[in-house]
Protein backbone atom coordinates (compact mmCIF):
# COMPACT_ATOMS: atom_id res chain seq x y z
CA UNK A 1 0.00 0.00 0.00
CA UNK A 2 2.67 2.55 0.96
CA UNK A 3 4.45 2.06 -2.46
CA UNK A 4 0.96 2.19 -4.50
CA UNK A 5 0.20 5.80 -2.49
CA UNK A 6 3.77 6.65 -3.14
CA UNK A 7 2.91 5.99 -7.47
CA UNK A 8 -0.17 8.13 -6.90
CA UNK A 9 1.49 10.90 -5.32
CA UNK A 10 4.44 11.01 -7.56
CA UNK A 11 1.76 10.86 -10.75
CA UNK A 12 0.11 14.01 -9.44
CA UNK A 13 3.49 16.13 -8.65
CA UNK A 14 4.84 15.41 -12.05
CA UNK A 15 2.03 14.99 -14.62
CA UNK A 16 -1.04 16.23 -14.85
CA UNK A 17 -3.11 12.58 -16.43
CA UNK A 18 -6.49 14.46 -17.06
CA UNK A 19 -9.11 15.76 -15.17
CA UNK A 20 -11.43 17.30 -17.62
CA UNK A 21 -13.34 15.37 -19.97
CA UNK A 22 -16.42 15.83 -21.89
CA UNK A 23 -19.75 13.90 -23.30
CA UNK A 24 -22.37 14.49 -25.65
CA UNK A 25 -24.71 16.18 -23.03
CA UNK A 26 -21.24 18.60 -22.24
CA UNK A 27 -21.25 19.62 -25.68
CA UNK A 28 -24.91 20.55 -26.06
CA UNK A 29 -24.59 23.03 -22.94
CA UNK A 30 -21.35 24.28 -23.19
CA UNK A 31 -22.29 27.63 -24.36
CA UNK A 32 -25.05 28.59 -21.35
CA UNK A 33 -23.08 30.27 -18.82
CA UNK A 34 -22.86 32.65 -21.24
CA UNK A 35 -26.31 32.78 -23.17
CA UNK A 36 -27.86 36.11 -24.08
CA UNK A 37 -24.22 37.30 -24.36
CA UNK A 38 -23.61 34.76 -27.27
CA UNK A 39 -26.83 36.38 -28.98
CA UNK A 40 -25.64 39.73 -29.77
CA UNK A 41 -22.00 38.76 -30.92
CA UNK A 42 -21.17 40.05 -34.03
CA UNK A 43 -17.56 39.03 -34.64
CA UNK A 44 -14.93 36.27 -32.91
CA UNK A 45 -11.64 36.82 -31.91
CA UNK A 46 -9.44 36.08 -35.34
CA UNK A 47 -7.87 32.88 -34.15
CA UNK A 48 -10.00 30.65 -31.77
CA UNK A 49 -7.97 29.36 -29.01
CA UNK A 50 -5.70 32.03 -29.03
CA UNK A 51 -6.05 35.19 -27.72
CA UNK A 52 -6.92 38.22 -30.14
CA UNK A 53 -5.02 41.89 -28.45
CA UNK A 54 -7.50 43.99 -30.85
CA UNK A 55 -11.02 41.74 -29.66
CA UNK A 56 -12.91 43.01 -26.98
CA UNK A 57 -13.62 40.54 -24.32
CA UNK A 58 -15.52 42.35 -22.05
CA UNK A 59 -18.73 42.67 -24.40
CA UNK A 60 -19.27 39.06 -22.96
CA UNK A 61 -19.77 38.20 -19.12
CA UNK A 62 -16.63 37.76 -16.80
CA UNK A 63 -16.10 34.05 -16.37
CA UNK A 64 -14.98 33.08 -13.21
CA UNK A 65 -12.19 30.22 -12.82
CA UNK A 66 -9.39 28.20 -11.07
CA UNK A 67 -7.25 26.55 -11.61
CA UNK A 68 -7.29 22.57 -9.53
CA UNK A 69 -4.49 20.62 -8.68
CA UNK A 70 -4.11 17.28 -6.38
CA UNK A 71 -1.03 18.71 -4.35
CA UNK A 72 1.36 20.97 -4.27
CA UNK A 73 5.02 21.12 -4.17
CA UNK A 74 5.44 20.89 -7.98
CA UNK A 75 7.17 23.34 -10.04
CA UNK A 76 5.16 22.86 -13.01
CA UNK A 77 1.93 23.50 -11.16
CA UNK A 78 3.56 26.71 -9.84
CA UNK A 79 4.55 28.07 -13.30
CA UNK A 80 1.22 26.85 -15.13
CA UNK A 81 -0.58 29.00 -12.43
CA UNK A 82 1.27 32.11 -12.90
CA UNK A 83 0.83 31.35 -16.87
CA UNK A 84 -2.59 31.72 -16.30
CA UNK A 85 -3.13 34.31 -13.57
CA UNK A 86 -1.14 36.72 -16.65
CA UNK A 87 -3.69 35.56 -19.40
CA UNK A 88 -6.68 36.14 -17.08
CA UNK A 89 -7.19 39.29 -16.94
CA UNK A 90 -6.82 39.85 -20.41
CA UNK A 91 -9.90 37.69 -21.56
CA UNK A 92 -11.93 39.19 -18.97
CA UNK A 93 -11.90 36.28 -16.73
CA UNK A 94 -11.86 36.44 -12.94
CA UNK A 95 -8.90 33.99 -12.00
CA UNK A 96 -9.15 33.02 -8.51
CA UNK A 97 -5.95 31.23 -8.49
CA UNK A 98 -4.50 28.10 -8.07
CA UNK A 99 -6.11 25.76 -5.41
CA UNK A 100 -4.50 22.53 -4.12
CA UNK A 101 -6.79 19.47 -2.75
CA UNK A 102 -6.23 18.44 0.89
CA UNK A 103 -4.31 15.79 0.27
CA UNK A 104 -3.39 13.93 -3.36
CA UNK A 105 -6.13 11.44 -2.83
CA UNK A 106 -9.03 10.62 -4.99
CA UNK A 107 -12.13 11.63 -2.68
CA UNK A 108 -9.94 15.27 -1.73
CA UNK A 109 -9.23 16.55 -5.29
CA UNK A 110 -13.01 15.41 -6.31
CA UNK A 111 -14.31 16.91 -3.34
CA UNK A 112 -12.51 20.16 -4.46
CA UNK A 113 -13.59 20.23 -7.96
CA UNK A 114 -17.65 19.63 -6.18
CA UNK A 115 -16.89 22.63 -3.86
CA UNK A 116 -15.85 24.74 -6.61
CA UNK A 117 -19.02 23.69 -8.58
CA UNK A 118 -21.46 24.73 -5.72
CA UNK A 119 -19.21 28.08 -5.79
CA UNK A 120 -20.61 29.23 -8.98
CA UNK A 121 -17.35 28.48 -11.21
CA UNK A 122 -17.95 29.36 -14.92
CA UNK A 123 -15.17 27.28 -16.17
CA UNK A 124 -12.10 24.90 -14.24
CA UNK A 125 -8.38 23.69 -15.00
CA UNK A 126 -8.24 20.93 -13.78
CA UNK A 127 -4.92 18.80 -13.99
CA UNK A 128 -4.98 15.41 -11.79
CA UNK A 129 -4.81 11.65 -12.30
CA UNK A 130 -6.49 9.14 -14.46
CA UNK A 131 -9.12 7.75 -11.80
CA UNK A 132 -10.12 11.40 -10.94
CA UNK A 133 -11.05 11.78 -14.40
CA UNK A 134 -14.61 9.96 -14.98
CA UNK A 135 -16.34 11.36 -11.82
CA UNK A 136 -14.85 14.70 -13.04
CA UNK A 137 -16.21 14.61 -16.10
CA UNK A 138 -19.63 13.61 -14.64
CA UNK A 139 -20.04 16.31 -11.52
CA UNK A 140 -19.16 18.83 -14.38
CA UNK A 141 -21.44 17.73 -16.77
CA UNK A 142 -24.34 17.66 -14.48
CA UNK A 143 -23.40 21.40 -13.42
CA UNK A 144 -23.04 22.64 -16.72
CA UNK A 145 -19.49 23.88 -15.95
CA UNK A 146 -16.92 24.36 -18.22
CA UNK A 147 -13.31 22.11 -17.62
CA UNK A 148 -10.16 21.56 -19.60
CA UNK A 149 -7.46 19.27 -18.73
CA UNK A 150 -3.87 20.43 -18.91
CA UNK A 151 -0.71 18.75 -18.83
CA UNK A 152 -2.18 15.31 -19.61
CA UNK A 153 -4.35 14.09 -22.59
CA UNK A 154 -7.78 13.36 -21.35
CA UNK A 155 -8.27 9.59 -22.10
CA UNK A 156 -10.81 6.95 -20.83
CA UNK A 157 -7.92 4.86 -19.24
CA UNK A 158 -10.12 2.16 -17.94
CA UNK A 159 -10.31 0.51 -21.06
CA UNK A 160 -7.51 0.35 -23.32
CA UNK A 161 -6.80 -1.08 -26.68
CA UNK A 162 -5.43 -2.06 -30.03
CA UNK A 163 -5.85 -0.34 -32.85
CA UNK A 164 -4.06 -1.12 -35.55
CA UNK A 165 -1.15 -3.09 -34.04
CA UNK A 166 -0.76 -0.21 -31.96
CA UNK A 167 -1.82 0.09 -27.59
CA UNK A 168 -3.90 2.90 -26.93
CA UNK A 169 -4.45 4.23 -23.42
CA UNK A 170 -8.33 4.33 -23.95
CA UNK A 171 -10.58 6.46 -26.01
CA UNK A 172 -9.84 10.07 -26.06
CA UNK A 173 -12.52 12.24 -24.15
CA UNK A 174 -11.96 15.52 -24.76
CA UNK A 175 -9.65 18.04 -26.76
CA UNK A 176 -6.49 18.44 -25.86
CA UNK A 177 -3.58 20.79 -27.06
CA UNK A 178 0.16 19.17 -25.84
CA UNK A 179 2.66 17.84 -27.27
CA UNK A 180 3.52 14.06 -29.32
CA UNK A 181 5.15 11.90 -27.10
CA UNK A 182 5.87 9.18 -29.30
CA UNK A 183 7.48 11.86 -31.37
CA UNK A 184 9.45 13.35 -27.93
CA UNK A 185 10.72 10.05 -27.24
CA UNK A 186 12.27 10.30 -31.02
CA UNK A 187 13.76 13.73 -31.28
CA UNK A 188 15.26 13.43 -28.04
CA UNK A 189 16.97 10.26 -29.06
CA UNK A 190 18.19 11.53 -32.28
CA UNK A 191 19.53 14.66 -30.27
CA UNK A 192 21.45 12.91 -27.79
CA UNK A 193 23.01 10.55 -31.19
CA UNK A 194 24.10 14.43 -32.29
CA UNK A 195 26.10 15.17 -29.29
CA UNK A 196 27.69 11.60 -29.67
CA UNK A 197 28.69 12.32 -32.87
CA UNK A 198 29.87 16.11 -32.13
CA UNK A 199 31.89 15.40 -28.80
CA UNK A 200 32.97 11.53 -29.23
CA UNK A 201 33.36 11.52 -33.28
CA UNK A 202 35.74 8.60 -32.82
CA UNK A 203 33.80 6.45 -30.59
CA UNK A 204 31.97 3.67 -32.72
CA UNK A 205 28.41 2.85 -31.69
CA UNK A 206 29.00 -0.35 -30.33
CA UNK A 207 30.60 1.20 -27.55
CA UNK A 208 27.51 3.93 -27.25
CA UNK A 209 25.41 2.98 -24.19
CA UNK A 210 21.15 4.35 -23.92
CA UNK A 211 19.89 4.32 -20.31
CA UNK A 212 15.94 5.32 -21.03
CA UNK A 213 14.75 6.48 -17.66
CA UNK A 214 11.31 6.13 -17.82
CA UNK A 215 8.12 5.73 -15.98
CA UNK A 216 6.10 2.34 -17.36
CA UNK A 217 3.19 2.74 -15.58
CA UNK A 218 1.90 5.69 -17.53
CA UNK A 219 0.98 5.99 -21.16
CA UNK A 220 2.50 8.75 -22.42
CA UNK A 221 5.37 8.91 -20.57
CA UNK A 222 6.02 5.38 -22.00
CA UNK A 223 5.15 6.80 -25.38
CA UNK A 224 7.98 8.88 -24.95
CA UNK A 225 10.27 5.35 -24.36
CA UNK A 226 8.66 3.93 -27.80
CA UNK A 227 9.98 7.05 -29.72
CA UNK A 228 13.58 6.51 -28.25
CA UNK A 229 13.58 3.15 -28.73
CA UNK A 230 12.83 3.57 -32.50
CA UNK A 231 15.06 6.44 -33.43
CA UNK A 232 18.00 4.26 -31.79
CA UNK A 233 17.17 1.33 -34.15
CA UNK A 234 16.55 3.42 -37.00
CA UNK A 235 20.43 5.11 -36.28
CA UNK A 236 21.77 2.08 -35.27
CA UNK A 237 20.12 -1.54 -37.25
CA UNK A 238 22.63 -3.96 -35.94
CA UNK A 239 21.17 -3.66 -32.86
CA UNK A 240 17.86 -5.19 -33.73
CA UNK A 241 14.73 -3.97 -35.51
CA UNK A 242 12.14 -2.11 -33.42
CA UNK A 243 9.42 -4.00 -31.96
CA UNK A 244 5.83 -2.97 -30.62
CA UNK A 245 6.50 -5.24 -27.62
CA UNK A 246 7.21 -2.09 -24.73
CA UNK A 247 10.04 -4.76 -23.17
CA UNK A 248 11.62 -5.87 -26.40
CA UNK A 249 14.78 -3.62 -25.98
CA UNK A 250 17.51 -2.97 -28.76
CA UNK A 251 21.16 -3.91 -28.31
CA UNK A 252 22.85 -1.65 -26.28
CA UNK A 253 19.65 0.14 -24.74
CA UNK A 254 18.94 0.03 -21.25
CA UNK A 255 15.44 0.76 -19.75
CA UNK A 256 15.71 2.71 -16.21
CA UNK A 257 11.85 1.78 -15.13
CA UNK A 258 11.19 4.06 -12.63
CA UNK A 259 7.49 2.13 -12.06
CA UNK A 260 9.35 -0.33 -9.99
CA UNK A 261 10.28 2.66 -7.09
CA UNK A 262 8.22 3.45 -4.19
CA UNK A 263 9.72 7.19 -5.21
CA UNK A 264 9.28 6.95 -8.70
CA UNK A 265 9.78 10.47 -9.77
CA UNK A 266 13.08 11.24 -6.91
CA UNK A 267 15.62 12.53 -8.65
CA UNK A 268 17.94 10.22 -6.11
CA UNK A 269 16.17 7.06 -7.36
CA UNK A 270 16.53 8.19 -11.18
CA UNK A 271 20.30 8.51 -10.02
CA UNK A 272 20.77 5.21 -8.29
CA UNK A 273 19.44 2.92 -11.08
CA UNK A 274 21.82 4.82 -13.79
CA UNK A 275 24.58 4.27 -11.60
CA UNK A 276 23.43 0.44 -10.99
CA UNK A 277 23.37 0.14 -14.93
CA UNK A 278 26.58 1.92 -15.58
CA UNK A 279 28.06 -0.26 -13.76
CA UNK A 280 26.77 -3.45 -14.78
CA UNK A 281 29.36 -6.32 -16.26
CA UNK A 282 26.76 -6.54 -19.02
CA UNK A 283 27.63 -2.77 -19.77
CA UNK A 284 31.44 -2.75 -19.27
CA UNK A 285 32.16 -2.27 -23.19
CA UNK A 286 30.27 1.07 -22.83
CA UNK A 287 32.35 4.25 -23.04
CA UNK A 288 29.82 6.84 -24.11
CA UNK A 289 26.16 7.13 -22.51
CA UNK A 290 23.14 8.40 -23.57
CA UNK A 291 20.58 9.12 -21.13
CA UNK A 292 16.83 9.85 -22.75
CA UNK A 293 14.82 10.81 -19.94
CA UNK A 294 11.01 11.05 -19.40
CA UNK A 295 11.09 14.42 -17.79
CA UNK A 296 13.05 17.16 -15.71
CA UNK A 297 13.55 15.07 -11.87
CA UNK A 298 14.97 11.84 -14.21
CA UNK A 299 17.13 13.66 -15.85
CA UNK A 300 18.88 15.63 -12.90
CA UNK A 301 18.89 12.44 -11.25
CA UNK A 302 20.47 11.01 -14.66
CA UNK A 303 23.15 13.76 -14.52
CA UNK A 304 24.26 13.11 -11.21
CA UNK A 305 24.52 9.50 -11.79
CA UNK A 306 27.07 10.07 -14.64
CA UNK A 307 29.02 12.67 -12.12
CA UNK A 308 28.91 9.98 -9.65
CA UNK A 309 30.99 7.61 -11.86
CA UNK A 310 33.09 10.71 -13.15
CA UNK A 311 31.40 10.02 -16.53
CA UNK A 312 29.92 13.55 -17.21
CA UNK A 313 32.09 14.25 -20.24
CA UNK A 314 31.06 11.44 -21.92
CA UNK A 315 27.80 11.31 -21.38
CA UNK A 316 24.54 13.22 -22.31
CA UNK A 317 21.36 14.03 -20.51
CA UNK A 318 18.21 14.97 -22.64
CA UNK A 319 14.43 15.54 -21.49
CA UNK A 320 10.87 16.53 -22.90
CA UNK A 321 9.58 19.80 -20.65
CA UNK A 322 12.76 21.09 -19.13
CA UNK A 323 11.46 23.88 -16.77
CA UNK A 324 14.38 23.15 -14.61
CA UNK A 325 17.21 23.27 -16.70
CA UNK A 326 17.32 27.64 -17.06
CA UNK A 327 16.90 27.56 -13.17
CA UNK A 328 20.05 25.10 -12.90
CA UNK A 329 22.02 27.27 -15.68
CA UNK A 330 21.17 30.20 -13.76
CA UNK A 331 22.57 29.16 -10.37
CA UNK A 332 25.59 27.64 -12.48
CA UNK A 333 25.45 24.12 -12.27
CA UNK A 334 26.38 22.59 -15.45
CA UNK A 335 26.60 18.61 -15.55
CA UNK A 336 25.50 15.88 -18.46
CA UNK A 337 21.64 17.48 -18.50
CA UNK A 338 22.86 19.13 -21.86
CA UNK A 339 19.62 19.46 -23.41
CA UNK A 340 15.68 20.28 -23.12
CA UNK A 341 12.56 20.38 -25.35
CA UNK A 342 10.98 22.78 -23.98
CA UNK A 343 7.58 25.48 -24.88
CA UNK A 344 7.62 27.76 -21.96
CA UNK A 345 4.53 27.68 -19.61
CA UNK A 346 3.38 30.77 -20.39
CA UNK A 347 2.68 29.49 -24.74
CA UNK A 348 1.17 26.33 -23.24
CA UNK A 349 -1.36 28.09 -21.24
CA UNK A 350 -2.16 30.67 -24.32
CA UNK A 351 -4.22 27.80 -26.04
CA UNK A 352 -5.61 26.20 -23.06
CA UNK A 353 -7.20 29.25 -21.33
CA UNK A 354 -8.35 30.43 -24.54
CA UNK A 355 -9.77 27.44 -25.99
CA UNK A 356 -11.57 27.37 -21.81
CA UNK A 357 -13.20 30.79 -23.21
CA UNK A 358 -14.49 29.62 -26.40
CA UNK A 359 -16.40 26.95 -25.16
CA UNK A 360 -17.85 28.95 -21.99
CA UNK A 361 -18.78 31.72 -24.34
CA UNK A 362 -20.63 29.19 -26.89
CA UNK A 363 -17.50 30.07 -30.07
CA UNK A 364 -17.22 26.42 -30.54
CA UNK A 365 -17.95 23.09 -29.14
CA UNK A 366 -16.00 20.32 -28.20
CA UNK A 367 -16.39 18.79 -31.23
CA UNK A 368 -16.03 21.91 -33.77
CA UNK A 369 -12.74 23.13 -31.65
CA UNK A 370 -9.82 22.88 -34.28
CA UNK A 371 -11.10 21.03 -36.97
CA UNK A 372 -7.67 20.40 -38.73
CA UNK A 373 -6.10 18.38 -35.93
CA UNK A 374 -8.63 16.00 -35.92
CA UNK A 375 -7.34 12.24 -36.37
CA UNK A 376 -9.46 10.06 -38.10
CA UNK A 377 -8.01 7.47 -36.26
CA UNK A 378 -8.09 9.06 -32.30
CA UNK A 379 -10.83 11.54 -32.32
CA UNK A 380 -12.90 10.19 -29.44
CA UNK A 381 -14.77 7.69 -31.23
CA UNK A 382 -16.82 5.04 -28.69
CA UNK A 383 -15.51 1.27 -30.28
CA UNK A 384 -17.39 -1.85 -29.43
CA UNK A 385 -14.45 -4.59 -28.76
CA UNK A 386 -14.56 -8.24 -29.71
CA UNK A 387 -14.78 -10.02 -26.07
CA UNK A 388 -11.28 -10.98 -26.51
CA UNK A 389 -7.59 -9.93 -25.29
CA UNK A 390 -4.92 -9.15 -27.28
CA UNK A 391 -2.33 -11.20 -26.65
CA UNK A 392 1.01 -9.31 -26.77
CA UNK A 393 -0.81 -6.17 -25.17
CA UNK A 394 -2.82 -7.56 -22.96
CA UNK A 395 -5.73 -4.88 -23.89
CA UNK A 396 -8.95 -4.15 -25.62
CA UNK A 397 -9.60 -5.70 -29.62
CA UNK A 398 -11.79 -3.67 -31.72
CA UNK A 399 -14.75 -4.85 -33.40
CA UNK A 400 -14.89 -5.08 -36.98
CA UNK A 401 -17.36 -4.90 -39.71
CA UNK A 402 -17.58 -6.53 -43.02
CA UNK A 403 -15.51 -4.08 -44.85
CA UNK A 404 -12.85 -4.71 -41.74
CA UNK A 405 -13.92 -0.56 -40.10
CA UNK A 406 -14.33 -0.28 -36.51
CA UNK A 407 -17.84 -0.62 -35.40
CA UNK A 408 -18.17 2.48 -33.61
CA UNK A 409 -20.98 2.91 -30.78
CA UNK A 410 -20.62 6.49 -30.80
CA UNK A 411 -18.54 9.35 -32.60
CA UNK A 412 -16.58 12.11 -31.77
CA UNK A 413 -14.22 14.65 -33.70
CA UNK A 414 -12.08 15.68 -30.46
CA UNK A 415 -9.03 17.62 -31.96
CA UNK A 416 -5.27 16.54 -30.52
CA UNK A 417 -3.96 20.36 -31.48
CA UNK A 418 0.10 20.60 -31.22
CA UNK A 419 2.44 23.38 -29.57
CA UNK A 420 5.51 24.45 -30.82
CA UNK A 421 9.05 23.29 -28.70
CA UNK A 422 12.52 24.34 -29.11
CA UNK A 423 15.61 22.83 -27.75
CA UNK A 424 16.96 24.68 -24.46
CA UNK A 425 20.34 25.07 -25.03
CA UNK A 426 23.30 26.35 -22.99
CA UNK A 427 24.24 28.98 -26.03
CA UNK A 428 20.75 30.52 -26.70
CA UNK A 429 18.45 29.47 -23.81
CA UNK A 430 17.83 32.66 -22.69
CA UNK A 431 17.32 34.52 -26.24
CA UNK A 432 14.40 31.99 -26.93
CA UNK A 433 12.91 32.40 -23.15
CA UNK A 434 13.38 36.22 -23.39
CA UNK A 435 11.39 35.89 -27.02
CA UNK A 436 8.99 33.81 -25.19
CA UNK A 437 8.28 37.10 -23.03
CA UNK A 438 8.06 39.51 -26.32
CA UNK A 439 5.55 36.94 -27.72
CA UNK A 440 3.37 36.52 -24.28
CA UNK A 441 3.53 39.69 -23.25
CA UNK A 442 4.45 42.13 -26.08
CA UNK A 443 5.52 45.68 -24.79
CA UNK A 444 4.78 45.20 -21.29
CA UNK A 445 7.78 44.51 -19.79
CA UNK A 446 6.87 44.67 -16.15
CA UNK A 447 5.03 41.42 -16.53
CA UNK A 448 8.25 39.75 -18.11
CA UNK A 449 9.01 36.12 -16.82
CA UNK A 450 12.23 35.46 -17.72
CA UNK A 451 13.89 38.28 -18.87
CA UNK A 452 13.23 40.37 -15.69
CA UNK A 453 15.86 42.62 -14.39
CA UNK A 454 16.44 39.87 -11.85
CA UNK A 455 18.14 37.36 -14.30
CA UNK A 456 19.66 39.92 -16.94
CA UNK A 457 18.64 37.97 -19.81
CA UNK A 458 18.92 40.34 -22.76
CA UNK A 459 15.62 41.77 -24.00
CA UNK A 460 14.28 40.17 -27.42
CA UNK A 461 12.53 42.43 -30.37
CA UNK A 462 12.22 40.22 -32.95
CA UNK A 463 9.15 38.54 -32.84
CA UNK A 464 9.73 36.30 -36.05
CA UNK A 465 13.03 34.67 -33.75
CA UNK A 466 10.72 31.40 -33.45
CA UNK A 467 7.52 29.78 -34.29
CA UNK A 468 4.22 30.40 -32.00
CA UNK A 469 2.41 27.64 -34.19
CA UNK A 470 2.84 24.32 -35.40
CA UNK A 471 1.74 23.68 -39.27
CA UNK A 472 -0.43 20.76 -38.90
CA UNK A 473 1.95 17.89 -40.57
CA UNK A 474 0.59 16.65 -44.09
CA UNK A 475 0.04 13.37 -43.36
CA UNK A 476 -2.14 14.39 -40.00
CA UNK A 477 -5.20 12.03 -41.27
CA UNK A 478 -4.24 10.80 -44.07
CA UNK A 479 -1.99 7.33 -42.99
CA UNK A 480 -2.46 4.70 -40.96
CA UNK A 481 -2.18 4.73 -37.24
CA UNK A 482 0.88 2.37 -37.09
CA UNK A 483 2.66 4.42 -39.94
CA UNK A 484 2.70 7.84 -37.52
CA UNK A 485 3.33 5.47 -34.72
CA UNK A 486 6.30 3.73 -36.15
CA UNK A 487 8.24 5.93 -38.96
Amino acid sequence: MKKVLAIILALCIVVALVAACSDDKKDDNSSSSSGENSNSVTSWPKEVGYFDSDYDYTQHKKFKIAYLIPSLGSFLYQEFGNAFESWAPRLNMDYKGMVAAADSSTEAYLSLVQTHIDQGFDGLLLDGIGDQMRPALEMAAEANVVIWSCMGICRDGAYPYVYDDVRMDGVLQWPFVGFDDYYAGFSMMNKLMQWKDEAWPDVPYDKVGVICVGYSAFGQLTNRVQGTRKAWTNANPQFGPWTPDPIDNPGNFWLADMSASEAPFDPEVARGMVVQRMTSTEASHIEVWLLPCAMDDLAMGAARGAEAQGLTDKSCAACFGGSNLPVQWDQGVDNAWRYAEFCAQTMFAEPIICSLWALMVGQVTADTLWPQWVKWWDKGDVFEYTGDIDPVYGVNIIKRDDNGNPVIKEEHNYPRALLPTEWLEKDTYKQFLAWTDLYVYGDDVANYHYATPETGYPPVTDISLYKSRVAVPPNFQDVAMSDVMVD
